[in-house]
């Protein structure tokens, strides 16, 4: 009896109502007359075979009695076979909550027809085996919630880019506590289980789902070819670079071609076995120029959503910049930001450093800390997590207090052994050269102008300059997170170590050495996936940023004090940043969606949860097997009997 349960076990106290059928048949049983005769050899045998026939119709009377009971009580009670995981799917009373992965590699296309197309064929059959739609509800998206399968069948089903798998985790919550029992609901989840909805499956069900029943609808034998992204060279689009990848268990054959704005490029062929990808550049001569095109894929692979995608010029807009410390003090770093190049230096904000937040220093490009003698609390916790890895920070040092603090707190490796230098003879800044990039334009390597009082000495790093007595002034380096570190060995704002922000020399100088440090952001600029959150660069703007979607004039969103904001689907997008000038930026299709890489959860209760994996042909087959209009009424066919045989043996026995 352990491998069986019962669905609605108090019913089972009626089995109780055995004893009031055993009480009443012993009450009604018919009163022996004991009477005394001389000779039995006037009774025929027939009177003596007759009475034995009686009490043995009485006691088969009695048997079908409590069988009729018991027969009740088990249709009310509902047992099952514990060692089935699949017998809720049978039951008419258990609600069935089914999610179809909406994802775009459920396009994939095998033998004609698409995965999800196969995962919705699966539910009709699954409806018409059990004799109809009662109890079986699937996810919605765009409801946020379980619709009926009849409102199912008449919504539009669509593949998306964003991820809505923690929407259907509390849809299912919420059926559940609707019905007030967790074990009367089961979950069905038909997917091609690529990695990462399998990992984000895993995680839901270990602790919010109910037991889910797995059916994978993965690929015999995926491949797949995918255009992996596109750049154009910054200021044209006559030379595209394209890149494209083979995924699965063999490669093919494709062309690629190019358009930007009325010009298209002929197809370039390409070939690629398993597991190659290849760069080339598509050439695009007499087009116009242009910030961004498209590019398409032609080939006979089974998923096509990565086939097509676009591009935009390798350009980047405005850096935004906060600077940390006394806002007066630092109100000419500021503004020599601004007055050097108002689009590039796009957003700069002053904030004292109890004023500045985790998510102000997350969201900046650049930040500049200058004349903070004690730790800031903000930029600790930057320092202890991976925060925002495309960053830049210029730091200065002007007391030791700051250099036992600050310093050791953000950029222990910069400093060694070093201290601070108050100097009654001024020293001067030394370029270490005037045609470089960098300090290209200036007049001379050494600026007599300037007189620095205070510095600091022990900068480690690449020097960036020096002071006339060779002592750097500046050194660059990057931290383990890859964040790259601008340190200053005098203060850049109104101080008086120095006298640079009184000088001519001291815009260009601000100027370029933020753009020295912020280098590096350039070549890792970050990188938009559809259907996936994104850090908001413009998180605490004085005014708010907006974003178009390419050819359109109405803004798609507004972006100021979201600290990330998702984008649907793919494409070229215009962004619009308040007093400087408009870019585009491509946002792509998740890649992780191509590569054919899959991960079928197994039966059993493991870490991610009680999973039962069954395959479309199995759970057709097992409803087939178990069709509830011949199991369902075998325990009415079975009571109709008993019940017969109660008439039968009542009569013919003539008592009760």
């Amino acid at each position: 009896m352990s491998g069986f349960g019962f669905i609605e076990p108090l019913f089972l106290w009626g089995l109780l109502f055995l004893g009031a059928v055993l009480l009443i048949h012993l009450l009604k049983r018919p009163r022996t007359v004991k009477l005394d005769f001389s000779t039995l050899r006037f009774f025929s045998a027939s009177a003596v075979t007759a009475n034995r026939s009686r009490r043995l119709r009485r006691l088969l009377l009695l048997l079908v009695r409590l069988l009729i009971v018991i027969v009740i009580v088990l249709i009310f009670a509902r047992p099952y076979n514990r060692k089935d995981p699949l017998f809720p799917l049978n039951d008419p009373s258990m609600k069935l909550l089914v999610m179809i992965d909406q994802t775009q590699s459920m396009g994939y296309v095998e033998k004609g027809v698409p995965i999800y197309r196969r995962a919705i064929q699966c539910i009709d059959s699954m409806v018409t085996l059990r004799g109809g739609s009662t109890g079986i509800s699937v996810f919605n998206v765009e409801a946020a919630g379980f619709l009926p399968y009849e409102r199912f069948v008449q919504s539009e089903f669509r593949l998306r880019y964003t991820d809505d798998l923690p929407a259907f985790a509390d849809a299912c919550e919420r059926a559940v506590e609707k019905d007030g029992h967790e074990e009367r609901s089961v979950v069905m989840v038909l997917s091609d289980f690529q990695k990462p909805a399998a990992e984000a499956l895993c995680v839901l069900s270990g602790s919010r789902l109910p037991p889910v029943v797995a059916v994978p609808l993965t690929p015999e034998q995926p491949w797949n070819l995918a255009l992996q992204g596109a750049t154009a060279t910054a200021g044209t689009a006559a030379g595209v670079k394209v890149n494209v990848a083979a995924y699965g268990e063999r490669g093919g054959a494709a062309r690629v071609r190019v358009a930007a704005g009325t010009i298209r490029s002929s197809f370039l062929p390409c070939t690629l076995s398993a597991g190659d990808d290849t760069a080339f550049s598509v050439p695009l001569s007499g087009a116009p120029s242009q910030e961004w095109g498209t590019v398409e894929l032609q080939s006979d692979d089974p998923l096509s959503f990565d086939n097509s995608g676009n591009f935009s010029v390798e350009h980047r807009g405005g850096y935004s910049v906060l600077v940390i410390g006394d806002v007066t003090v630092n109100f000419p770093v500021a503004a020599a930001l601004k007055a050097a190049d108002s689009v590039y230096w796009s957003e700069v904000t002053r904030s004292a450093p109890e004023e500045v937040t985790y998510e102000k220093c997350v969201s900046a490009d650049l930040i500049i800390v200058n004349g903070c003698s004690e730790p800031v609390p903000a930029l600790s916790a930057l320092r202890s997590t991976r925060g925002n890895a495309r960053q830049a920070f210029i730091v200065t040092a002007g007391t030791d207090t700051l250099v036992d603090h600050v310093w050791k707190q953000f950029v222990p490796t910069s400093v060694a052994g070093g201290k601070t230098v108050h100097s009654d003879v001024p020293l001067t800044v030394k370029l270490p050269d005037t045609v470089s990039g960098l300090w290209q334009g200036f007049p001379a390597l050494f600026c007599p102008e300037v007189n620095v009082y205070t510095y600091h000495t022990g900068l480690q790093g690449i020097p960036v300059l020096n002071l006339s007595n060779g002592i750097p002034m500046a050194t660059g380096g990057e931290d383990a997170f890859g964040r790259q570190w601008v340190v200053c060995a005098t203060p850049l704002g109104i101080t008086e170590g120095n006298n640079l922000c009184e000088t001519g020399f001291y815009v260009p100088f601000i100027d370029r050495l933020a753009r020295y440090a912020c280098a590096g952001l350039s070549r890792r600029d970050e990188l938009w996936f559809a259907g996936r959150k994104i850090r908001n660069p413009w998180y605490g703007s004085s005014s708010p940023v907006q974003l178009f979607a390419a050819g359109s004039a109405n803004p798609l969103m507004r972006l100021q004090q979201q600290q990330q904001f998702l984008i649907e689907v793919p494409g070229v997008y215009k962004v619009v940043p308040p007093g400087a000038r408009p870019y585009f930026k491509t946002v792509l299709p998740d890649t992780l969606e191509s590569r054919c890489s899959y991960s079928i959860p197994e039966s059993g209760d493991t870490t991610c949860g009680k999973w039962v994996t069954v395959s479309p042909q199995e759970l057709l087959s097992y409803l087939k097997e178990h069709n509830r209009t011949v199991w369902w009424l075998l325990p009415w066919v079975v009571l109709a009997v008993l019940l017969a045989a109660e008439v039968l043996l009542r009569e013919r026995g003539g008592v009760e």
